[in-house]
């Protein structure tokens, strides 16, 4: 046998290749928007709220340059617009002052500490934001 089975055979320019040319389906705007796989939307979306005792000015973040972190009053304000921008959920993120941090995180459990007031004040405002 004188061909050798393990060649292999390089496509030659005459032939058709590809035989479907799936990148039509995509020249449009509308057609890739409509067959991409990843949407992301504000759905898809949680705005990521820093909170901090007091109120007034907002204090930056030092770590997160453009950041600041929010009184309560500012939060329940971020929260709403969250709302407007149909953005379905908000994270909060407390500055916990030192003086309340201890081994057994027992300051957790206080319903008065500033994350649980902070809840409460966008739940009784905000109603329906997750």
């Amino acid at each position: 046998m004188s061909e050798n089975k393990s060649m292999i055979k390089a496509p030659s320019t005459n032939e058709a290749f590809p035989a479907t040319r799936l990148r039509r389906t995509r020249a449009e705007d509308w057609s890739r928007r409509m067959v991409r796989e990843t949407t992301l939307r504000p759905d898809n979306l949680i705005w990521p709220l820093f909170v901090r005792e007091g109120d007034g000015t907002p204090e930056p973040v030092a770590s997160l340059p453009g950041v600041n972190r929010l009184s309560i009053n500012d939060v329940v304000d971020h929260a709403r617009q969250a709302v407007d921008l149909n953005i379905p959920a908000i994270a909060l993120f407390p500055r916990i002052d030192p003086a309340n941090k201890t081994d057994d995180g027992s300051h957790a459990h206080d319903p008065g500490n500033l994350i649980c007031r902070c809840i409460s004040a966008v739940r009784d405002n905000v109603p329906g934001l997750g």
